[in-house]
């Protein structure tokens, strides 16, 4: 490769690993987008950017720029510094980048609980209603082991908990 195709991505990160700003940057094209990440307590709140969004905000729009094969003078995403900020984390639009599997089951095993089913497929048992939802199961039920349970494809608002949402009466 010559040094028309070299960059330099720089990471500034907390203590806890979580991304707060990307850099990138080329000696043979102009322009260093940068994006940056807004955590609380460990978790993404928002983001802003001078590079647009990292996915268009419709489909048509995506597939567009995927399949167009148009290259630009300069590092940015859509060919100049575009502003952006999302600070609506829960909102995951379909793209046509998207991978989303289809919804996965767990077998349950003799001490399972919802929390720890949660904690194990997601790494957060907080998200344990979200699996109660998908299966129609309540906090009190019984998980018995050899239970096959529906696990969502993935979470989608990851800024409500069991202490936020409240899909069952406790």
């Amino acid at each position: 490769m010559g040094d028309s195709t070299q960059r330099l991505i720089t990471y500034r990160t907390d203590p806890a690993g979580q991304v707060l700003k990307r850099t990138e940057t080329s000696g043979a094209r102009s322009g260093t987008p940068t994006e940056k990440s807004f955590y609380l307590d460990g978790v993404k709140w928002g983001e802003t950017s001078n590079d647009g969004p990292s996915e268009p905000a419709d489909f048509v729009a995506g597939v567009s720029r995927r399949y167009s094969g148009t290259p630009t003078s300069n590092l940015y995403r859509y060919g100049a510094a575009t502003a952006h900020a999302d600070f609506d984390q829960a909102y995951d639009p379909i793209t046509p980048q998207d991978t989303r599997p289809t919804a996965s089951t767990y077998v349950a095993r003799d001490g399972d609980t919802l929390q720890s089913i949660a904690a194990a497929v997601w790494g957060d048992a907080s998200l344990w209603w979200m699996i109660a939802e998908a299966n129609g199961l309540t906090s009190a039920d019984a998980i018995a082991g050899g239970m096959t349970l529906s696990i969502p494809n993935r979470v989608s608002n990851f800024h409500n908990t069991d202490d936020t949402f409240r899909p069952y009466d406790l």
